[in-house]
């Protein structure tokens, strides 16, 4: 017969215990987050069947033509968003086509299979004048936790899987069909949509005009919005404050031109854009992009909504 000490008898049965628990560790998140889906999937038709039954009483949409302070005097629209005294602003973006990716007047180290300069052609959108606040989060989640309290702040640290909750409960609560932008949405939105003047930085070739980031930042910390320049649409902080979560999955752009594109069919990272508080210049100009697990909730990040 074959003779084993005890102690290294009871070291193999001690791994052995440790690793069916993680076994069923890992057995009963995967048996959750498909539940989780399922009542997900079954609430989502409940509301398409009827979803003027779960509006919230206090929500209303207005529609304004606000002139903005430009050489050519144009104005905006503007649909708003009033929920239990919250205001949302929304800019519409006129569909246009735009060189996506890095362009001459970006880095020459941003130019990389993964941003490949190509040609995209967007419908009209929606796209939410500042990144979603605390205020915001706290009106459709109930609560909110940060070590950065402000109203007017980010809402950072949520991750990509805590956005589409908090747009789930806000799409319940209007009846409307907010979610993230595309990323080619994000970008022909942070150069300008059709009004861009080719800047380096989301609204200025001076990122101290347009950013918060980490030479200006001498907090640390996420900024209030809409306390720096806007850009030619009139939308505030797209580079800086915090990185904004884009619908996409996370991949190397083609060289072909492009209509209302979606990302990429594989992988798992979500695509981020912006930069924050913490990056330098070169990480916060309108091209720039990383992508991280959807489950990732890091500080120093954020989103925006679209419509």
């Amino acid at each position: 017969m074959f003779l084993v000490s005890k102690g290294l008898y009871d070291g193999i049965v001690g791994a052995g215990g440790v690793l069916i628990c993680f076994l069923l560790y890992l057995l009963f998140h995967h048996i959750g987050s498909k539940l989780k889906s399922w009542k997900n999937r079954v609430e989502d038709e409940k509301i398409n069947e009827n979803p003027q039954k779960y509006v919230d009483p206090s929500f209303k949409v207005e529609l304004l033509e606000v002139k903005q302070q430009a050489e050519n005097s144009d104005t905006k629209t503007i649909k708003q968003i009033h929920l239990k005294g919250v205001v949302l602003n929304f800019i519409k973006v006129k569909g246009g086509s735009f060189i996506m990716g890095a362009t001459n007047e970006q880095d020459l180290n941003t130019k990389s299979e993964c941003n490949h300069p190509h040609r995209v052609t967007l419908s009209e959108f929606y796209i939410g004048e500042t990144e979603v606040t605390q205020e915001i989060w706290t009106c459709v989640m109930g609560n909110y936790l940060s070590p950065y309290k402000s109203k007017k702040c980010p809402a950072d640290g949520v991750s990509w899987k805590e956005c589409q909750d908090f747009i789930r409960k806000l799409n319940k609560m209007t009846g409307l069909r907010f979610r993230l932008p595309t990323e080619a949405e994000w970008e022909y939105a942070a150069r300008g949509g059709c009004k861009s003047k080719g800047f380096k930085y989301s609204g200025s070739d001076n990122i101290n005009d347009v950013a918060w980031y980490v030479s200006n930042n001498k907090n640390k910390k996420t900024q209030e919005v809409g306390t720096k320049q806007p850009n030619e649409l009139g939308l505030y902080d797209m580079s800086g404050n915090v990185w904004e979560w884009c619908q996409d999955r996370f991949g190397n752009y083609g060289k072909e031109d492009e209509i209302n594109p979606i990302g990429s069919n594989t992988g798992s990272n979500r695509v981020l854009r912006g930069g924050s508080y913490g990056d330098k210049e070169e990480i916060c100009t309108v091209t720039a992009r990383i992508g991280i697990a959807p489950s990732s909730n890091f500080r120093n990040v954020g989103f925006r909504l679209a419509l």
